[in-house]
């Protein structure tokens, strides 16, 4: 192999290795079903209400509804993107509305104002017409 091959390989090498994320590399040596198990458990082991009410609030609107998802303020910040995300596999056929930015964090209290319905998981406000109350939260009509 002549010294340029090598260096090419050994630079190739070198972009490949950087580039390999370390969960791949783990793979052969944890359960990845046990792994799979506790990410599903995630959401539903710190709320386990959350399922039962976002259900309630699908039984209580109707397809093509916006509904803004609103969750416990002591939540932490870093679980509001999931709460939403999985409130978009409860409300097939409606469209929920993040109130804050599942990506930056950042809040979004337009949407608020856009929604026909406010989904209040927990610390619900005490002012509003309320909708449907149940499972934990709170369907506000607007």
């Amino acid at each position: 192999m002549t010294p340029r091959r090598a260096l090419a390989a050994a630079a190739l090498a070198a972009v490949v290795a950087t580039r390999v994320e370390p969960y791949f590399l783990e793979m052969p040596f944890v359960d990845r079903e046990a792994r799979a198990r506790a990410a599903i458990a995630i959401p539903d082991s710190r709320w386990p209400q959350y399922p039962r009410f976002l259900e309630g609030v699908r039984a209580h609107t109707e397809p093509g509804d916006s509904i803004a998802i609103v969750m416990p303020a002591s939540a932490p910040r870093e679980m509001y993107p999931l709460a939403y995300y999985r409130a978009g596999y409860f409300l097939t056929g409606r469209h929920p509305l993040p109130v804050i930015d599942p990506r930056t964090g950042t809040p979004l209290p337009v949407n608020i104002s856009k929604a026909g319905y406010v989904a209040v998981f927990g610390e619900a406000p005490a002012s509003g017409v309320v909708f449907w109350t149940g499972e934990g939260g709170v369907l506000y009509r607007r």
